[in-house]
């Protein structure tokens, strides 16, 4: 074939999730999804492909057909047949011929080295809800049964999917939600995010994509991979882990396994996991591994319970690999026959909370105001004055002498403590 004769087809948008290639001609509403590819020690390269048009007749022209990439004649074949099924007026012959070839390319390529300096500002680390979930990253909350992880986790779905900020997430990144349900059932998730929704008093409910799964997600992923790519899916609920990774959650290679299967999706992730029953243990249950691979962790703590149906959760910021740990947050939900709502609070003004913040997050928290001396962040912790002592001199990246004997925040740490 001379260089004359080489096929140029004006160039389609090609978007990919793991070994999954969407190749889309907008303007001839042409959409090939190319999936399972497979080469062999030859190089003859099969997979399967799925062809839809798009426009007034939404046809879908081919699907899980297996076509062999690198054979003129199956491909001749299969041009053939789009032309019978759906004569829209375009050289299918090229068409399929620029599919293959982008595929073949792609897929022998991998993932591509980039040079970081010239990265994107927009490409970069970023949140997707400021400042509890990292954008496209493993964020992990966890606690004990029945404090409310699965309504939280709800609760930030809903503001992903609606766009929605409130005064306390000011920070919010719309996008489109998936949620992998692995322990209660659609009718529960549905009442949940209508509460939720009349507790945020947006107009309509926004769409929340929901799958119940029974199976491990490692075992599910061509599936995942299709339909984030299909629905341009951005944040990722999983709840819970443990089912999730085949109800082996102590298992390393089935935790790693779980992460794998998570990252080519290249999406916002939220894990929700659990601690084990009777243990005093203040890490997620099972391998270390759920700790080590999640970018974010967050621990989810019970707090006061009021007559009026409301409860208090703490979230302590417990392991972050991009910056520093945050300041605890705390909230109280009110639950109600029309509505679920979260409400900003302080942890330090609910007792319960109070007790369960760590030595040095009660004195950050008393030294938010203003510099103080020793005496007065005993008074206001409560805490013994050698337990002052020994955080304020292990913490000297937290705590900084003011002089005249005042301890304080530092600069930036007091900053994020102002809330």
């Amino acid at each position: 074939m001379t260089p004359d004769s080489v096929v140029r087809v004006a160039g389609p948008a090609i978007t990919s999730i793991g070994s999954i290639y969407r190749i889309q001609w907008p303007e001839d509403f042409l959409d090939f999804r190319v999936e399972r590819i497979h080469e062999d020690s030859k190089g003859v390269t099969t997979a399967e492909i799925h062809i839809f048009y798009n426009g007034q007749a939404n046809l879908v022209i081919q699907e899980y057909e297996r076509l062999n990439l690198t054979s003129a004649q199956a491909k001749a074949k299969l041009a053939k047949i789009c032309e019978e099924r759906a004569p829209i007026g375009v050289n299918w012959g090229q068409r399929i011929e620029k599919v293959c070839r982008e595929v073949i390319q792609l897929h022998r390529q991998g993932e591509p080295i980039i040079n970081l300096a010239e990265m994107k500002a927009s490409e970069r680390l970023r949140w997707r809800v400021e400042p509890l979930l990292y954008d496209k990253q493993a964020n992990l909350i966890y606690g004990e049964g029945g404090l409310g992880k699965s309504i939280l986790a709800n609760y930030l779905g809903v503001l992903v999917a609606s766009g929605q900020q409130t005064p306390e997430l000011p920070n919010v990144e719309p996008g489109n939600v998936l949620y992998l349900d692995y322990e209660t059932s659609p009718d529960e998730i549905l009442e949940r995010t209508s509460k939720l929704t009349e507790g945020l008093i947006l107009a309509n409910m926004p769409q929340i994509h929901y799958r119940f799964c029974s199976q491990p997600l490692a075992h599910d992923i061509e599936y995942l991979q299709r339909e984030v790519l299909q629905r341009d899916i951005s944040l990722i609920i999983v709840d819970s882990v443990g089912p999730a990774c085949g109800g082996e959650p102590e298992n390393a290679a089935a935790t790693i396994e779980c992460f794998r299967a998570l990252r080519p999706l290249k999406v916002t992730a939220l894990l929700v996991a659990h601690v084990a029953k009777n243990s005093h243990s203040k890490t997620p249950f099972g391998s270390v591994y759920w700790w080590n691979l999640s970018r974010s962790v967050w621990e989810v703590v019970k707090g006061d319970q009021s007559s009026d149906g409301s409860t208090e959760i703490g979230l302590w910021h417990r392991k972050v690999n991009n910056g520093r740990l945050l300041p605890p947050r705390a909230y109280r939900v009110r639950f109600s026959d029309e509505d679920i709502t979260f409400h900003d609070i302080r942890p330090q003004d609910s007792d319960t909370l109070k007790e369960s913040l760590r030595n040095y997050e009660q004195i950050a928290l008393a030294l938010k105001d203003g510099g103080k001396n020793l005496a007065q962040i005993v008074e206001t912790t409560g805490l013994k004055e050698s337990a002052v002592k020994t955080e304020l001199s292990k913490n000297k990246r937290r705590f900084v002498k003011l002089g005249s004997g005042l301890w304080g925040n530092r600069a930036e740490e007091k900053l994020e403590l102002e809330r």
